[in-house]
């Protein structure tokens, strides 16, 4: 049975946005005949810029790209939905710039690293900034420098997370961070923290 998995799509229209990642567009609905990853095959960052309405899927990062850059970069975008991605063995996996109702659910982030002047860096999993209402909830974060890094925005959420092994260094080192974080719903709930390696 052919496999059309679906990566990268905008909500509520026909697919308008594709990498080269097998997208297919079945016109109000979208589906697909398996439950499968999609691996990220670029040499460049997946940006989303400008749009609204975005899902973005089953894809898997594993290729290291340019010092400093976060795998996927969303900005000046709202509605934008990642889930069920896997990123492991980069830097820096999600940045998030000046957007609204940004979610990230279901997705695993491990061994984050980066390539430093002082060799291999740990990079944070999630960073929000001057964005609203971005959530990210049910994921896996091991390795990483921080889960969730948000910085001057409002409407964050973290929960149902599970992280382990928490890396840092100083000033990062924490499940979630909130710097310069104000405004009503922001909520951290229902997460399990824990860190295996040295038993804190």
């Amino acid at each position: 049975m052919r496999s059309f998995p679906v990566v990268v799509r905008q909500k509520k229209s026909v697919g308008l946005l594709a990498w080269g990642l097998g997208m297919m567009a079945l016109g109000a609905g979208f589906g697909w005949a398996q439950e499968t990853m999609v691996e990220y095959a670029l040499t460049a960052p997946l940006v989303v810029e400008g749009k609204n309405g975005v899902v973005v899927e089953r894809l898997r990062f594993r290729r290291r790209l340019p010092s400093g850059e976060a795998a996927v970069q969303i900005r000046n975008s709202q509605n934008v939905v990642l889930r069920a991605c896997a990123f492991s063995g980069i830097g820096a996996a999600i940045l998030v710039e000046a957007s609204r109702e940004v979610r990230v659910e279901d997705c695993a982030f491990i061994d984050l690293w980066d390539p430093g002047v002082a060799g291999l860096q740990p990079r944070i999993a999630v960073e929000a900034r001057n964005s609203q209402q971005v959530s990210v909830s049910d994921s896996l974060f091991e390795f990483v420098a921080s889960g969730l890094y948000a910085y001057q925005s409002q409407g964050v959420v973290f929960m149902r997370n599970t992280v382990m092994n928490i890396l840092g260094p100083f000033p990062r080192g924490q499940a979630v961070q909130f710097n310069g974080v104000s405004g009503p719903g922001n909520r951290i709930a229902g997460n399990f923290v824990t860190d295996i390696v040295t038993g804190k």
